[in-house]
């Protein structure tokens, strides 16, 4: 399950975290069009991967606010090598 919250982080361009406490390998298949990846319409007036995971698998994506670790680089300079 940690491989398809990458995945739909990846496809959303949000982070997405597992929370389904489930471990293991899976066979996952979801029918759709990358189209149908890209909607971000979580009422289900779309055919959005929220709905598609919703229908097809029993997923939900939930919003919600978290911590997350990132790095912000605010200067940089480029010293003169040495060769």
């Amino acid at each position: 399950m940690g491989a398809l919250a990458d995945i739909l982080s990846r496809q959303t361009g949000r982070p997405v975290k597992d929370a389904t406490g489930i471990a293991g390998i899976f066979d996952i298949r979801l029918n759709g069009t990358p189209d149908d990846i890209t909607g971000t319409d979580t009422t289900g007036d779309d055919p959005s991967i929220y709905v598609a995971l919703q229908e097809q698998l029993g997923l939900q994506l939930r919003a919600a606010k978290e911590d997350i670790d990132f790095l912000v680089i605010d200067h940089a300079n480029k010293t003169p090598s040495e060769n």
